[in-house]
């Protein structure tokens, strides 16, 4: 018994809290069921889900670590290739050969030639692969959506039962037939080797329906089956997966096969020919490809009622296909496989004639069989043609890259001498900030030895005492115009903001001292106020001792002029003391006015240090970056002229090989 779903637990609850009315002392034990079945319920889920999870792990390791296993495989297919294209040596009486076969070693040499050049490695593959392809018999690619009698077509064709046959889709790989003396199945696997196979099993091998052999086909390139029949000597067929049944692997196998036809027969139900699918499949192949229409299963129709009775079913068919499909067939052809397989056995040549199998035999051999090697060498052509301009389009693509590279070229200059300009400019900031620095601490250092520890001091040690005030303040100018030329960005950001605090600070230090100094001028007047009360002191004394009968000083003083002495020197002594304390007060302010500058110089010299370890990492980091330039242009330049080099050796073989194919056309 399963467990029970979420749903029907609730359900259980709700069904036993009705009965609880009834039955109140069988609730609890309800309840200690239910709670149970969600702890079975949730540890079981707690089960599926971890399972899951590391299901699903091992099926991501498992796919990664075969991704990686098949792409060494790959690598190691592609590295053999290289060795072997350029290995290749041609044969000494090349001259002597016919034309055809002096094509392909020509072909083979260019391909050897641009395989060295790895910009058109690739390329060179392509152009390998249609010199082998050229060596041999004509390649005709039967096509269509599944269930269009491909295989059947071929059988009759044969005039034996060799491919597997059903209404559903039945091939799974791609089958080539070639000529054999006796029966043989040669499986060419992706990774490039070739194993024999039983004949007599071949079904299970190239049509679906055998589980245990689908490991076995999905490591298959194609399937090669050697038959004892004549026309096989001139052409091969390649049997292919039909299209449009859902199985993306049929599809992807039998597009990647295409590159290697030479002539494309398409197959076509006769009661559901011309759909819109088939078509733009038609229309991928490409004008080299552009198929012949077979259109089979004809005798479908001749049993229709869609035709009036004067109507030939079978050429109203016919002619409503070729309406359909246009100019993007060569030509249309009207069969039926299953009633040609039938005449045949049975030797009934009207049979033949009627199910148009006889026509279409004579057109084969006349368009296909018997022209096979002029086929073949205008299909080689074709292919040579379109090498020829996918090698054009990659040779505009290189003009286009190398426009821009001398562009690169020339902003070369610029772009060092930009780098320079930096790396000058912040040297010249660090000079700057260095001699900032050593100019701080001579000042820190005057102040403190010098002016620090005094105390009251005459008004007219004022003036040096500026000067000092001057050059303490005077060191954010050393940081302050870094400003206008420090860069804008994350690295500056916070110095920018210090050195915009310091410029804050510093005008605020001014306003002080100028406050001060202009203090200083109102005592300076004070000081001459002073000594001018001082001299009219000194002629009232003057003129006191001076006033006696016989001069000298008086005995009786009835002019008071001792009284007005008195009060002006009274007076002089209020106005001395009055300006010693102004002139202790105003020491003090300078004095706290210089321990603000100097908190401010220090944390000037400190900002000085923060940026000149910034400087430095800038220098370091603009030092190297001109090496990168440099390196990097030297390497942009070698590969340029490699990239040159290859290209002529590129254009060369286009030429070549341009030669070539119009030398078969001659």
């Amino acid at each position: 018994m399963g467990l029970p779903s979420w749903s029907a637990c609730v359900m259980i609850r709700l069904r036993r809290s009705r009965m609880s009315g009834r039955r109140g002392r069988n609730w609890r034990p309800a309840r200690d069921r239910f709670r149970s079945c969600c702890r079975r319920w949730d540890g079981f889920m707690l089960e599926f889900l971890l399972i899951a999870v590391g299901a699903g792990g091992l099926g991501w390791w498992l796919y990664k670590r075969w991704k990686g296993k098949q792409g060494l495989e790959d690598s190691s297919l592609s590295a053999a290739l290289d060795e072997r294209i350029k290995g290749y040596r041609g044969p000494e009486n090349l001259k002597s050969m016919p034309a055809f076969e002096q094509m392909i070693h020509v072909i083979r040499q260019q391909a050897s030639s641009l395989n060295r050049c790895t910009i058109f490695r690739d390329a060179s593959r392509r152009l390998w692969q249609i010199s082998e392809e050229s060596d041999q018999p004509l390649m005709v690619l039967v096509m269509g959506e599944f269930s269009t009698g491909k295989s059947t077509f071929i059988n009759t064709l044969l005039g034996a039962d060799v491919l597997t046959t059903a209404q559903i889709p039945t091939t799974a790989v791609i089958s080539l037939l070639s000529y054999g003396e006796t029966p043989a199945v040669k499986l060419h696997h992706q990774d490039g080797s070739v194993t024999d196979y039983d004949f007599t099993r071949l079904g299970e091998i190239t049509a679906e329906g055998d589980a245990d052999k689908q490991a076995l086909r999905d490591k298959l390139d194609y399937v090669e089956i050697r038959y004892p029949n004549e026309m096989l000597k001139k052409i091969h067929i390649v049997d292919t997966p039909g299209l449009n049944a859902h199985r993306e692997k049929h599809t992807e196998k039998t597009v990647n096969f295409q590159d290697k036809a030479d002539v494309v027969l398409w197959m076509f139900k006769a009661d559901a020919s011309g759909r819109s699918t088939e078509l733009s499949a038609i229309k991928a192949l490409g004008k080299r490809l552009k198929p012949i229409a077979i259109v089979n299963c004809i005798d479908n129709v001749l049993e229709s009622d869609d035709y009036e009775e004067d109507e030939d079913p079978v050429e109203e068919t016919l002619t409503r296909f070729r309406r359909r499909v246009g100019d993007s067939v060569q030509d249309v052809i009207g069969i039926s496989s299953l009633l040609a397989r039938q005449a045949l056995a049975s030797g009934d040549a009207k049979a033949l004639e009627v199910c148009g199998w006889t026509g279409f035999r004579k057109k084969l051999d006349d368009v296909l069989v018997n022209r096979s090697a002029e086929l073949k060498t205008r299909s080689v052509r074709e292919k040579l043609a379109e090498f020829i301009a996918q090698m054009s389009q990659v040779f505009q693509q290189y003009d286009k890259k190398h426009t821009e590279n001398a562009k690169y070229f020339q902003n070369q200059e610029s772009a060092e001498q930009e780098i320079h300009d930096e790396i000058e400019n912040l040297e010249k900031i660090k000079q700057r900030l260095l001699s900032g620095m050593e100019e701080a601490a001579s000042c820190r250092k005057e102040y403190q030895h010098t002016y620090a520890d005094r105390g009251m001091e005459a008004i007219d040690d004022t003036a040096k005492l500026m000067d000092l005030a001057a050059k303490l303040v005077s060191q954010a100018n050393c940081v302050v115009p870094l400003l206008e030329i420090l860069p804008d960005d994350e690295r500056w950001g916070s110095s920018i903001q210090d050195i915009q605090l310091m410029q804050d600070e510093q005008e605020r230090i001014l306003r002080d001292f100028d406050r001060w100094f202009s203090h200083y001028y109102h005592i300076c007047d004070q000081v001459d106020d002073l000594e001018r009360e001082e001299n009219h002191v000194g002629e009232l004394r003057e003129d006191y001792e001076n006033s006696g009968l016989f001069g000298g000083t008086p005995i009786f003083d009835f002019s008071g002029r001792r009284d007005r002495l008195n009060s002006a020197v009274e007076a002089y002594n209020t106005h001395l003391e009055k300006l010693k304390r102004d002139v202790a007060v105003h020491w003090q302010k300078y004095k706290s006015t210089c321990k603000s500058a100097i908190s401010v110089n220090v944390d000037i010299a400190a900002l000085e240090k923060k940026i000149c370890r910034l400087v430095d990492d800038e220098l370091v980091y603009e030092q190297e970056r001109l090496v990168r330039t440099k390196n990097d242009f030297h390497l942009e330049q070698q590969r340029y002229e490699a990239e040159k080099k290859e290209l002529d050796q590129g254009l060369q073989a286009v030429e070549v090989l341009k030669h070539a194919a119009a030398s078969l056309e001659g």
